[in-house]
C-alpha cells in the first residue's frame, strides 16, 4: 500500500517508511558517588544479544573531574555484564555517555549521552586504612605528622 498527498494539485505517492530502533543498554545504578582521587565502578550491559561483535566508547563530559575507561567489546551473541571503571580526578559533578560501533545495524551508532552520573566528592582518598611512618618521635613518645589537603577547605578537618 502506499498513501496519496497532495500538492498544489498534484497527487504524489509517499514512500513507504520503515522505522528501526536501535538497541540499547542497560545500567542498574545510573549515579555513582566516588572519593576524590579513586577510582568507582558502574555496570553496563547491552540489552540485547548483539548481531555482530560490538564496541561500546565511553566519554567523561568533563575529564578534569572524572576520567573513564576506553571502552568495552562485546562478541557476537554475548549476554555479559561488565564493570567500567571511572577516576574521581576533582571535586565536582560530570557525566559519562556510550557510544556502540558495529558492523551491524543493531548497535552500530547506538548512544546514551549522559547515562551515568558520577558526584566526585571533596576530601581525601586513601588506599589504605593504616599509615606508616618512619619520622623520630617526639618527647611523648609518638611522632606528629600533618595532612595537607591540595583544595582549600570550607569546613574545618580533624
Amino acid at each position: 500500500g502506499f498513501f496519496g498527498a497532495v500538492y498544489a494539485g498534484i497527487v504524489r505517492t509517499v514512500p513507504n517508511i520503515q522505522i528501526v530502533n536501535h538497541a540499547g543498554f542497560v545500567a542498574p545504578r545510573t549515579v555513582i558517588d566516588v572519593q576524590r582521587q579513586s577510582e568507582g565502578e558502574f555496570e553496563m550491559k547491552l540489552d540485547t544479544l548483539p548481531a555482530a561483535d560490538t564496541t561500546v566508547y565511553f566519554t567523561s563530559s568533563d575529564p578534569s573531574i572524572v576520567s573513564v575507561q576506553d571502552s568495552i567489546h562485546f562478541f557476537k551473541g554475548e549476554d555479559l555484564s561488565y564493570n567500567i571503571t571511572v577516576f574521581a580526578v576533582s571535586p565536582g559533578v560530570a557525566t559519562i555517555s556510550f557510544r556502540a560501533e558495529s558492523s551491524e545495524f543493531d548497535y552500530n551508532g547506538a548512544e546514551a549521552l549522559g547515562a551515568i552520573t558520577v558526584n566526585a566528592m571533596k576530601g581525601i582518598g586513601l588506599s589504605k586504612l593504616v599509615i606508616y611512618l618512619q619520622s623520630p618521635p617526639a618527647e611523648s613518645g609518638q611522632a606528629t605528622f600533618t595532612i595537607t589537603p591540595d583544595t582549600t577547605l570550607d569546613f574545618s578537618l580533624t
